[in-house]
């Protein structure tokens, strides 16, 4: 072989033009092309098959030996990446047997405990630094248990059948070493505590998701969470369970090198609406005030009341979908009280869900935004000086009416900002969002869900024009499409004049 192939440069490049079909007919020349093109073939895997491949065609009629398993040994070292989407241990088994029906063959549980009884199981995936499972079953994660983890640095779980959980958690349990693992996505189960204190996790996200305790409790949070000093991005969502764990109110500081914090308040309210429920803030702590909702819960205020790092540069916060002008003017607070608002680079406040039904009167009732609230509400935040993505989908929409001496004191507040999107579920005038864009200095792109085409002006105003504006994008609209009556023209005619160098506004009117 030509020396030039032990050059990684010069392997790269060749490697790169490349098809998976091209590398298993290379790895048949010779054996140093064979380790080289195996190791890229089996860098990632997507399924559990190829590991069933590497047995002998007969694994499923007789007992393995030692020598069957280190061909599949020998491959699965390679492993470095396993990505697995809506795999079935069941049906990555069924191979073709011949002459033998399905009854007598050996199951996919089976299989695995003859392997671990001739290997030991941590010798299984030993180099694997990145696993991905969305949607498995319990069986696939079979093989996983007890592996090392020595090398593993990103762990992403998105399992949505809770039968699901205790396999899960049995893995993450199995762990062994977890000094390399630096990011974990878990959705909807359970996690061991003894994770969290061993790794040195940077980015965690937790979705729906409980701490199991050595006596078997679950709860939605532990105190090695909040002083986990190497955490950098959290993401997490407050259940209804949610209390401060082991102590009454935070005496210490937590999350020191907190940088990106996500926050899911999205089921934190019970069932029932403002009538039955609010007789004070629940969102926050009012001087004088109890610190706990009506159902026992500590506010969600006390979490970012006690973060050592108020300098984040990224805070997303989502609520219900029905959630109130009054529910966001006590989360904005919190966040103004205990965060240096004026470090942002990014913020997000938004809400996702459907309405919801109260559990008690059985009325659906939908949150109404009066103009004083949104200003108060917006006024809380502002100044933001760094602030370059602002997106908003929460009961603020501060351009359904015309006050241009508030977007002048909005635009003020929002010197850096480049992106805006604002998800409201009511229509926003062109001309009201173009006389606020163009007061804002650096605003390049403009998301918007919907337009109200029944308030285009007949002259529109040159004085608003946004000429920085290099893309518009409205969700519920296709340009290619009437707006609901309106003029083609006069649609037009306000998008050339208010965002003359956007793809909307250069396509004119058919």
């Amino acid at each position: 072989m030509h020396a030039a192939w032990h050059i990684y440069e010069i392997r790269h490049q060749i490697f790169s033009s490349l098809e998976p079909q091209d590398f298993a007919r290379l790895a048949r020349i010779c054996s140093t092309l064979f380790t080289v093109c195996t190791d890229k073939l089996w860098a990632r895997i997507a399924s559990l098959k190829p590991f069933l491949h590497a047995l002998p065609q007969d694994f499923r009629e007789r007992p393995l030996t030692k020598q069957d398993v280190q061909r599949l040994n020998l491959y699965a070292d390679k492993t470095q990446e396993l990505d697995l989407e809506k795999e079935s241990g069941r049906r990555a088994i069924r191979l073709k047997s011949k002459g033998l029906e399905q009854k007598s063959l050996k199951k996919w549980d089976e299989l695995w405990a003859e392997i671990a009884a001739l290997r030991p199981l941590s010798d299984f995936l030993p180099n694997v630094r990145r696993v991905c499972l969305y949607n498995v079953t319990a069986d696939v994660i079979v093989p996983l248990i007890s592996i090392t983890g020595a090398k593993l640095s990103h762990l992403s779980i998105n399992i949505y059948n809770p039968e699901t959980n205790g396999a899960v958690c049995q893995f993450l349990e199995s762990l062994a070493d977890t000094s390399r693992l630096e990011s974990v996505s878990l959705h909807d189960g359970l996690i061991p505590p003894k994770l969290i204190q061993q790794a040195p996790l940077k980015r965690l996200r937790l979705n729906h998701v409980f701490l199991l305790r050595s006596d078997q409790r679950r709860i939605p949070l532990c105190l090695d969470l909040l002083e986990k000093s190497t955490l950098e991005r959290l993401s997490f969502s407050l259940p209804v369970e949610w209390c401060w764990p082991l102590i009454d109110t935070p005496k210490g500081k937590y999350l020191p090198r907190l940088q990106k914090l996500w926050l899911d308040l999205k089921h934190f309210e019970p069932e029932r609406c403002s009538r039955c429920l609010y007789t004070k803030d629940l969102y926050i702590k009012e001087p004088g005030e109890q610190t706990r909702t009506h159902s026992g819960r500590y506010a969600p205020a006390l979490f970012l009341e006690a973060l050592d790092r108020r300098e984040l540069k990224l805070l997303k916060i989502e609520l219900p979908g029905d959630a109130t002008p009054k529910m966001v003017r006590d989360v904005v607070r919190a966040a103004r009280d205990s965060c240096q608002l004026n470090t942002f680079e990014d913020l997000t406040l938004g809400r996702s869900g459907w309405y919801s039904q109260c559990q008690e009167c059985r009325d659906t009732v939908l949150p109404e935004s009066k103009p004083e609230h949104v200003r108060e509400v917006l006024s809380t935040l502002l100044p933001m000086p760094h602030l370059r993505k602002l997106r908003l989908s929460v009961p603020l929409n501060f351009v359904d009416s015309l006050d241009v001496a508030f977007y002048c004191e909005m635009a003020n507040g929002l010197p850096m900002l480049e992106t805006l999107k604002l998800d409201f579920r009511e229509s926003v005038p062109l001309h009201h969002l173009a006389a606020f864009c163009s007061m804002l200095p650096n605003v390049t792109r403009v998301s918007l869900r919907k337009a109200d085409y029944t308030a285009l002006e007949e002259m529109p105003r040159e004085e608003w024009a946004c000429p920085r504006v290099q893309r518009l994008k409205i969700m519920d609209w296709d340009p290619d499409e009437d707006g609901e009556g309106a003029s083609r023209e006069a649609l037009y005619r306000n998008l050339q004049t208010y965002f003359p160098n956007t793809e909307l506004a250069k396509r004119g009117p058919e």
